[in-house]
């Protein structure tokens, strides 16, 4: 396997992220493993780190019920067009992905083994509030910057961030007004007070990964 697999257990839901590989920007893609169905939430940039994720799809043996992106980035949403399953996204995330989303693939994956020739588009808007899928609720949040979709596994005490919360080098090019947004929304999330957190890029941890986010946000360069 080119990426890692990282399991995480709750009580009626097991979560299994994988973290692309350097190529890949380390992007995270998490596949929740409910009683009867899957939920898959963010999918690679590259073809083969794609296919990876659903083969670990196919080993769980239970159907895909839809797809949530959780920002307009191509390493978080380019796979799923690999996929005949309902795709959910915030408004402007979905705006975003159907206006541009060939074209922010093409240029993130240019001298790479590609999905260049692939135009993904979102078909569902994702509101904010309860969304129950079989056994199973999801609270969807929408934060500030880029419209960005965090998700909490209800009972769970877990939360999918997306870009809000990752691990690996700071951005680069946050100027002032950027970067305290960022810190609002990545407040925001913390408040929420979940104790097991899943990142958009990088592995699950804990909430020691809110004040390694919060560093690297304020040691970032401006730009």
């Amino acid at each position: 396997m080119e990426g890692s697999l990282h399991v995480t257990a709750g009580q009626r839901v097991r979560v299994h992220t994988y973290v692309a590989p350097a190529e890949g920007s380390g992007a995270s893609s998490h596949v929740l493993e409910l009683l009867d169905r899957v939920v898959l939430v963010d999918l690679p940039l590259l073809a083969p780190h794609c296919a990876e994720v659903l083969a670990r799809v196919a080993d769980l043996a239970k159907p895909i019920d839809r797809v949530y992106l959780t920002n307009a980035r191509p390493d978080h949403f380019a796979g799923t067009v690999l996929l005949d399953r309902p795709v959910y996204a915030a408004p402007g995330v979905r705006r975003a992905i159907n206006l541009r989303g060939a074209a922010l693939v093409r240029a993130a994956s240019r001298r790479l083994p590609t999905v260049a020739s692939w135009a993904p588009s979102v078909g569902h808007t994702a509101l904010e509030g309860p969304v129950p899928i079989g056994d199973v609720v999801l609270r969807l949040h929408r934060v500030g910057i880029g419209d960005q979709l965090v998700i909490e596994i209800v009972g769970e005490s877990m939360v999918i961030t997306g870009d809000v919360v990752g691990t690996g080098s700071p951005p680069a090019g946050l100027g002032g007004s950027r970067r305290a947004a960022w810190l609002e929304d990545l407040g925001r999330v913390r408040e929420l007070g979940n104790t097991v957190v899943l990142p958009g890029h990088g592995a699950p941890g804990g909430v020691e990964l809110y004040e390694a986010m919060r560093q690297h946000l304020i040691n970032a360069q401006d730009g």
